[in-house]
């Protein structure tokens, strides 16, 4: 089944397309992210990680789930380790550019 976008009439696509986004905020005096799907902004996809921007790249906490086999309840906590970085930049249309993908900011 072809569905078209609510935004965007022009952008069909077939069931299932998950597309996510990413929210960066503070919280308790921490810089942490979470991703969400674009159809339920509002609901975070796991917990909380923390990210750091450092000479233009952006470092993204790891989750415990990347590193060892463990538990459910343990799964999506921090690992205190983060990735090996993206390039970022604040493009002047509002949008945001991390690696090679485009985010709309909203």
């Amino acid at each position: 089944m072809l569905r078209e976008s609510i935004n965007l009439p022009d952008v069909k696509y077939e069931d299932p397309i998950l597309i996510t986004g990413i929210r960066f905020y503070r919280s308790h005096g921490q810089d942490v992210f979470t991703t969400f799907f674009m159809e339920t902004p509002r609901e975070k996809i796991g917990k909380p990680l923390m990210y750091r921007m450092e000479d233009g790249m952006l470092y993204r906490e790891l989750p415990m789930g990347a590193f060892i086999n463990c538990s459910p309840e343990v799964l999506e906590e921090g690992s205190g380790k983060f990735d090996e970085g993206a390039p970022i930049s604040f493009l002047a249309d509002g949008k945001v550019k991390i690696g090679s993908v485009t985010y709309q900011r909203m």
